[in-house]
């Protein structure tokens, strides 16, 4: 316990505008000061901060109290660690006499993990600037980007050597535990394995160990290797993560690899560069958005400074929401080529319902925010920004007309798209304004463009009564089967095997589960086969945002997909087929794939591809075959749903296995494994609808 004294000189030492300001924008009003509040969502400011009394208080949501209160409220810290926080940063030693163990082992498991990502960052930087390798490739990919030492130092930018293993026994030698090194995804163990001859089997988020030939040898091995490497920083400056970039063209590995989310870190609440970039963003109030973590640190270095990126995956609300802390302004900026464009138009959606002001900038075709800032003076690069910069409504219409001409069907859409965008905008007098602006351009009544606003508003109303619905039944199930579960009688039991029916046999819900899983798999290895050399031109980009931005095939996507989700086909043939596709010498043509498989001495193999193409997937019928739409055209839409819908379906069969073990559990009377399936039997099933909600959309 930490004594009456010093907890009390915590308190009256702590500044609560310096406090609240590292993490919220605050505007002085008065004596006091405002920002729109960072524990719920709001449009116009109700969070107040009163210096003369050291407090805050939300009108909106209630939540008030002093600089140790924020603190705990916003960092979901306990008492202690909030004292033990402020008393850092103000340094006033706090020496805590006593805690429970949970309080303990929670607070020391938090700081051992953000100390080894500490250790990570110092290893994978000297290696960088003190090692020949590290010269030799990482430095030298840097100084081509044109970054300068300064830059390197503050974004504190590193290099993983291709010795394999190489930090995972220097962080086991000096005494960091092996758990922590896998938990953050910097180590992954190793197996011995004579069939994949040394290499990993993971799953780049959770980093948890797949099922695959060998046994665990009880050490490690680098998941990070000859790779540069972009410690990603949280809003306080401590290193929560890295993203680590490939330098050479071997097209079978993810172009980046970001750490998973584990206790210290979550990707959709963090953004790259925010902790460089916070106070610029508060100061000028704007923030400019970019893809790459390249992005940002050539737009910094040219003076830019109020730049941030999203962390390797498609930008999320948690995100938005984090810049609205700090700006009520976002400059959205993009390549000038047509993923670009089509990406920001898909992300300005997302920010005008956070109520944000949006801006929209392009730069020239062929060029991207790194590039154009290594090839222009810093002056330069502020003027075009100025210049580029256009309101989304102007923006919006200008992209979307530029192929319509008089065309009403055309015109109609781009009404309908543009309708489709002021919806979701919270308030009404912005609606309004947009609304006429909208119509003033096309020349039509702004009746017919509020009238299909407020239908739309409507019907999302609707959809998300319905969705309400659902998750009230879902809950209102979940309850029941508890309620189910305690009140049946006891008695002897017995054990059951959790991955069939208390009969012993296969359940037929959990049959249909695996069938539907293996006709999806079969529609992965059909595109693998049929098209894995096929180009996808920034489909990756375009559909699921910054981390894959660069134009690959299809093989590369699917086994991107499936890599980093940790997936592994479950029909043994099929797996087989789609192991050995990865091991061919090269890209070959269809007929020459199909003729390998078709005569491959395992006849599991041979006719499982055969069936996939001589059946199922061939057409008889030159008459139909021709009426169909070519199939490489629509690739970028039809490869993501295959993988939304195999992905949906690896979900349902974990959900039937776990309603399995549900039912073995309760016959031996397991209560703590009964209420931890319910739950999850309740998220797999929310994550399913989503995945089906993507399988669906048109992309």
């Amino acid at each position: 316990m930490i004594d009456r004294a010093t907890i009390e000189r915590v308190i009256e030492t702590a500044d609560i505008v310096d406090v609240v300001g590292d993490f919220v924008a605050l505007k002085k009003r008065g004596a006091s000061y405002v920002a729109c509040c960072p524990f719920h969502n709001e449009k116009t400011p109700s969070f107040h901060v009163t210096p003369r009394l050291g407090i805050y208080k939300c009108f909106g949501c209630g939540k008030g109290g002093n600089a140790v209160n924020f603190v705990m409220d916003h960092e979901h810290m306990t008492f202690v660690e909030a004292i033990k926080y402020l008393g850092n940063k103000y340094g006033i030693e706090v020496v805590d006499k006593e805690e429970s163990a949970e309080d303990i082992a929670t607070r020391q498991k938090r700081e051992a993990l953000l100390i080894v990502n500490d250790y990570a960052q110092k290893y994978f930087t000297n290696a960088l600037l003190n090692t020949s390798e590290g010269k030799n490739v990482g430095l030298s990919y840097f100084r081509e980007r044109k970054f300068s030492d300064k830059t390197i130092e503050e974004f504190l930018l590193g290099y993983a050597d291709n010795g394999r293993d190489t930090f995972s026994r220097a962080a086991v030698a000096a005494g960091y535990k092996k758990d922590f090194l896998i938990e953050l995804g910097l180590s992954v163990p190793k197996r011995n394995s004579a069939t994949n001859q040394g290499e990993i089997s993971y799953d780049v988020f959770s980093t948890q160990q797949q099922d695959s030939p060998g046994q665990y040898t009880g050490e490690l091995n680098d998941r990070l290797y000859e790779r540069v490497i972009f410690p990603i920083r949280g809003i306080s400056g401590r290193v929560v993560a890295f993203g680590a970039r490939k330098l050479h063209g071997d097209k079978n590995i993810p172009k980046y690899i970001n750490s998973p989310e584990n206790t210290v870190y979550t990707k959709n609440k963090t953004l790259y560069g925010l902790y460089e970039a916070k106070g610029e963003i508060a100061r000028k109030q704007n923030c400019y958005l970019v893809e790459g973590y390249t992005d940002v640190i050539s737009l910094h270095q040219s003076g830019i400074k109020n730049v941030v990126a999203s962390c390797g995956t498609a930008l999320t609300v948690g995100q938005i929401q984090l810049i609205k802390r700090f700006s009520p302004k976002v400059t959205i900026i993009y390549d000038g080529d047509a993923a670009g464009i089509h990406a920001s138009l898909r992300g300005i959606d997302m920010f005008l319902a956070e109520g944000l002001n949006v801006k929209v900038a392009l730069f020239p075709d062929g060029e991207d925010p790194d590039s154009y800032a290594r090839s222009h003076t810093p002056d330069e690069l502020e003027k075009f920004l100025e210049s580029a910069e256009e309101d989304f409504i102007y923006y919006q219409l200008r992209t979307l007309s530029q192929d319509a001409g008089n065309d009403p069907f055309k015109l109609s859409k781009i009404i309908n798209e543009m309708a489709q965008s002021i919806s979701v905008i919270p308030e009404a007098i912005t609606r309004s304004v947009y609304s006429n602006e909208t119509a003033k351009k096309m020349n039509i009544p702004p009746e017919s463009i509020l009238e299909k606003v407020n239908d739309l508003r409507s019907k999302r109303t609707q959809d998300e009564y319905y969705r309400q619905k659902r998750t009230e039944q879902i809950e209102k199930e979940r309850i029941e089967a508890t309620q189910y579960l305690a009140d049946k009688p006891t008695g002897p039991v017995r054990k059951a095997d959790s991955s069939t029916s208390v009969s012993g046999s296969v359940t037929p819900a959990l049959r249909k589960a695996q069938e539907e899983l293996v006709s999806a798999e079969k529609d992965i290895v059909y595109y693998l086969l049929k098209f894995g050399g096929q180009t996808l031109k920034n489909m990756a980009n375009a559909v699921y945002g910054a981390e894959k931005t660069e134009e690959g095939s299809v093989a590369e996507f699917i086994r991107s997909e499936i890599d980093e989700d940790g997936l592994e086909l479950s029909d043994q043939a099929l797996k087989k087929i789609y192991d050995e596709y990865f091991k061919l010498d090269g890209p070959s043509d269809f007929e020459e794939i199909l003729k390998h498989f078709a005569q491959s001495p395992e006849q599991a193999v041979s006719k499982s591809v055969i069936d996939l193409f001589m059946s199922k997937y061939q057409l008889r019928s030159e008459k139909v075959k021709e009426s169909l739409t070519d199939e490489v055209t629509v690739l970028p839409q039809l490869v993501p749903k295959a993988m939304y819908i195999y992905k949906s379906k690896v979900v349902g069969l974990k959900i039937e296995e776990c309603k399995e073990a549900l039912k073995s559990a309760g016959l031996t009377g397991n209560r703590e494994e009964e209420d931890k399936l319910i739950i999850e039997i309740q998220n797999l099933n929310i994550v399913k609808m989503e995945l089906m909600k993507l399988s669906n959309k048109k992309i």
